[in-house]
Order: C-alpha cells, then structure tokens, then sequence
C-alpha cells in the first residue's frame, strides 16, 4: 500500500515556525541507558515530520532552533530542542 505526505506552509523567513497541536499529540524524550529515546504517538509523529519538513524547506539559517515541551504543551518542560546545522 503506497502513501503519501503533504505539507503545506506559508514561509515566515528566518525568525519563525509556526505549527498546530491538538491535544492527541503526545510527545515524551526520556534517557534510557544513556541514550535519548523519543517515545510519539502517531499524531505526534506527524506533527514532527510536518516541523522537520518546515525546518527543512523553510528559509531557516543555520543555529535556528526550536524547543518543543513535553506532548507539545507549552506549560510543561522543554522535551526535545531542534537545531538546524549545515
């Protein structure tokens, strides 16, 4: 069975990133045997990939970063930051 993703996103330039959550994304990063794993329900995955795919098309300079809070909600703690390199 073939899929497809599609994305849509109005380019903010280099200063912003937008994105929509809804309260079924879970997202949780916890150090297991000194190894980051990143535990995401399947909203939660799409979310990423939608946040990765405008990282990486967006007009973004090399250090813009995200932080990301646990199940992306901005009251709990910083769960997982994104830095973009070259």
């Amino acid at each position: 069975m073939q899929k497809r993703f599609t994305h849509e996103f109005e380019d903010q330039g280099s200063g912003a990133l937008t994105y929509e959550v809804t309260d079924k994304d879970h997202l949780e990063v916890k150090v297991e045997d000194g190894l980051a794993v990143l535990y995401v329900n399947r909203q939660g995955a799409a979310l990423l990939a939608r946040i990765a795919a405008q990282m990486s098309l967006g007009s973004y300079e090399e250090g813009f970063h995200l932080h990301l809070e646990r199940n992306f909600d901005p009251d709990e703690p910083e769960a997982l930051r994104l830095v973009l390199v070259e």
